[in-house]
C-alpha cells in the first residue's frame, strides 16, 4: 500500500510541478491534496462535492466545462486523477494554472480545485472567479445530461 501511495505521489509531483500532500484526517483518508496557496492573493483553492457516480463521468464533465471556458491547454493524468489546464490572460499573455484532483469518499466525488497565477502578486480576483465559474458551469453541465 505504501509503495502504491508513494508512486501516486511521485507521479503527481512530476505532473506540472505540483507537489501534493496527503490528507490524513478521517473524512478524506488518502486523498491527494493540491498544494496550499501562497499568502499572495493570486491563488484560490476550493474543495467541491458532486453527486456524479464515478471518475469517468467527472472527467467528461470537467473536460467539457474547461473547453467551454476556453482553456488553452488541458491534460489529464488518469493514474493520479489530476486534470491540469492552462488559461492565458488575453491582454497580457500571462498564464494561470488550474488543477483539479478527483477524489472520492463514501460514494461522493470530491473535486479539489486550485487556480493560481504563474507570475505577479495580484490577480484582481481572476482565479477565485474562475474557480466559482467552473463550479457553476460544472453543475449546469451535469444537469443538462
Amino acid at each position: 500500500m505504501k509503495l502504491i501511495l508513494l508512486s501516486l505521489v511521485l507521479s503527481l509531483s512530476i505532473f506540472q510541478n505540483v507537489s501534493p500532500e496527503i490528507i490524513n484526517n478521517s473524512c478524506f483518508k488518502s486523498v491527494i491534496q493540491l498544494p496550499d496557496c501562497p499568502r499572495s492573493p493570486n491563488c484560490y483553492k476550493k474543495i467541491f462535492e458532486t453527486d456524479l457516480l464515478n471518475f469517468e463521468e467527472a472527467i467528461i464533465s470537467i473536460n467539457s466545462v474547461l473547453e467551454n471556458m476556453n482553456a488553452e491547454e488541458v491534460r489529464t493524468d488518469h493514474d493520479s486523477r489530476v486534470i491540469h489546464a492552462v488559461f492565458k490572460i488575453p491582454l497580457f499573455g500571462w498564464k494561470d494554472d488550474f488543477h483539479i484532483h478527483i477524489g472520492s469518499h463514501n460514494g461522493t466525488i470530491h473535486l479539489n480545485i486550485r487556480s493560481a497565477s504563474r507570475s505577479g502578486n495580484y490577480d484582481l480576483g481572476v482565479n477565485k472567479r474562475r474557480v466559482h465559474r467552473f463550479i457553476r458551469d460544472f453543475e449546469v453541465n451535469k444537469l443538462n445530461k
